[in-house]
């Protein structure tokens, strides 16, 4: 299976003081994305800093950076 063909799900939140709780809600837990799409919107910064996502059997990464610039999924850690 190639990068393209998968799917990438939002499974959580962990919230950052500094986003309106509204901004989690615009990207609600099971919402899915192809893995292009994803790749194109973290690195234009679009999800809200603390989102969770998820490949089929994969681990959950937290995004990680702000908005309106180039985002990063770094492996969860509980806080």
């Amino acid at each position: 299976m190639t990068n393209k063909l998968l799917t990438v799900q939002v499974v959580g939140y962990q919230p950052r003081e500094s986003i309106l709780p509204d901004d989690y809600a615009d990207f609600r837990i099971g919402t899915r994305f192809g893995w292009e799409e994803t790749k194109n919107m973290a690195q234009m910064g679009v999800f809200p800093p603390g989102i969770i996502l998820q490949t089929p059997g994969g681990y959950p990464c937290v995004i990680e950076g702000a908005y309106e610039t180039e985002q990063v999924a770094v492996p969860l850690e509980v806080r």
